[in-house]
């Protein structure tokens, strides 16, 4: 049997970081995972930042297109992108795309089913504690240390909680010396 091929997102943006192109895959992947919204018509033609939670992810984000653009190499950064029922390992390919235009390819390396976790359901409703997560890793701060999702709701005690808490995207400091460092 030959070996699946993986599944890969693209989008591109011009020089003035807004969306100019996104691929099929790119739009069943956001419907996949309950972002319907996100269609070629409600995202071409707005910023990149429009869609990237949290300022410190955002400044990251900046940091990584003025090196791509600068220095016109391409990058290559693990990242997760977890959906209730689903671990999902990537890895983002940031290339130069035309004069000043990037390239992002999101390949989907691994997945694999887990129980639902609520603390990632944006339909639930969420209180007034907030709780930093790695836009990168995934991983929760909980009580001055970074840690697994699942270790940090039973550390935090939250499978107990009427309402979770809201989720403040950042980086943790691994993952912030992983994209510092990134290359082809």
């Amino acid at each position: 049997m030959a070996a699946q091929q993986p599944r890969t997102s693209v989008h591109r943006i011009d020089g003035d970081d807004v969306i100019r192109y996104v691929n099929d895959e790119w739009i069943a992947f956001a419907k996949a995972n309950d972002a319907s919204g996100m269609t070629a018509e409600n995202v071409i033609g707005h910023s990149i930042y429009d869609f990237i939670a949290g300022a410190e992810t955002r400044h990251v984000y900046r940091l990584l297109l003025a090196r791509v653009r600068s220095r016109r190499v391409a990058l290559r950064v693990p990242f997760r992108c977890d959906s209730p029922t689903k671990k999902r390992c990537m890895t983002l390919h940031i290339r130069p795309y035309g004069t000043t235009g990037v390239e992002f390819i999101s390949e989907l390396r691994h997945e694999e089913t887990r129980g639902p976790v609520l603390l990632l359901d944006p339909a639930i409703p969420r209180g007034e504690e907030a709780l930093r997560i790695c836009s990168w890793c995934k991983r929760v701060l909980a009580c001055q240390r970074w840690e697994e999702i699942e270790t940090a709701i039973a550390h935090l005690d939250l499978m107990q909680s009427v309402e979770m808490p809201e989720l403040k995207h950042g980086i943790c400091p691994e993952c912030l010396a992983i994209v510092q460092s990134a290359r082809t």
